[in-house]
């Protein structure tokens, strides 16, 4: 959705996007001082005035609105009274200052405004998520976005690479999938709520290599049959009425029976990471394609609403 981004709208990317706005400038490094320059334009409060039908015009004390100082442009012609700005340089900037000095080898992909400045986003790029012997990638990126007078400040985990309205809503739609999405409304102290939440979400990168180092050992760990129908029997429910429930419990279960896990080298079909796997996919009855991973088998796979569940089967597995 190009049309969003306007004529005072600037961006950074390290690829060209479909769109190629030429507000979008395609880069080979974006900075946090790049991102400053793009989000930290200033902004300020101003009356709401209304008139009236005989050309009266009153001033509401209980409403403000927006505008960017720039170039004298509302953004929000009404908001209460109990709306804050948020400090972009502070709530983002300074995080991402400390990202790059921390962990050189994240990479800020995207930055960028939509509707003039009303929207805005950065979205970074911490590595490729994979596991030996699985042939399905999962990219990993994290992002901040924020929509004035329309939804809270949104950061959280994502797949997508946000370059447009369109994808700023898939990425904004994974995060609340995957339940990383953490929303921040624009009142009081939406700054330092902003700024430890979007600390929070980039020590991602240590809950990523725990996780790996966690599946990796699963993946050495080879099972027999008759320990992957002890497996299924104990977290696998049988008796299901519902026929396509029942469907894909069967499926699972005999996936899990004979070990195999889609995506994966024969080694991992017989390993507890394969027997692992072929359990979240059944748990999250979500169906997959030989060629495709699931954002949950990552994200929801250990952090989800079913979180409880599959720490169960990984103890399960660890200790056989």
């Amino acid at each position: 959705m190009a049309r969003m981004i306007q004529e005072f709208d600037r961006g950074f990317m390290l690829e060209a996007a479909w769109h190629k706005h030429p507000n979008y400038e395609v880069v080979s490094e974006i900075t946090p001082a790049m991102v400053e320059h793009v989000l930290c334009f200033p902004m300020d409060y101003c009356e709401v005035i209304s008139q009236l039908p005989d050309g009266t015009q009153l001033k509401n004390p209980s409403n403000q609105g927006v505008y960017r100082t720039d170039h004298k442009l509302v953004l929000l012609p009404c908001t209460g009274d109990g709306f804050t700005i948020p400090d972009y340089k502070e709530a983002v900037v300074s995080v991402l200052e400390m990202i790059i000095r921390e962990c050189p080898e994240y990479r800020i992909d995207t930055v960028g405004t939509l509707l003039n400045g009303r929207g805005l986003f950065v979205n970074i790029w911490c590595g490729d998520f994979q596991l030996p012997g699985d042939f399905s990638r999962t990219v990993s990126r994290f992002q901040f976005s924020d929509m004035l007078g329309v939804s809270a400040i949104k950061i959280g985990a994502c797949v997508t690479r946000t370059v447009c309205m369109n994808t700023l809503r898939a990425s904004n739609a994974e995060m609340e999938k995957n339940k990383s999405l953490t929303c921040i409304k624009h009142t009081g102290s939406v700054t330092s709520r902003a700024k430890r939440a979007f600390e929070a979400i980039a020590l991602l990168k240590v809950q990523l290599e725990e996780t790996k180092n966690l599946f990796e050992n699963l993946a050495t760990r080879h099972v027999s049959k008759d320990m992957a129908e002890a497996f299924a029997n104990e977290f696998l429910v049988r008796d299901v009425k519902d026929g396509k429930a029942l469907s894909t419990v069967g499926r699972a279960a005999s996936r899990i029976i004979h070990r195999q896990a889609q995506t994966m080298s024969k080694d991992l079909n017989n390993s507890a990471y394969g027997m692992f796997q072929a359990y979240v996919d059944a748990l999250d009855h979500t169906p997959t394609r030989d060629d495709q991973d699931d954002t949950f088998r990552t994200w929801d796979g250990l952090y989800g609403n079913r979180a409880r569940l599959k720490k169960q089967a990984v103890d399960f597995l660890l200790q056989a």
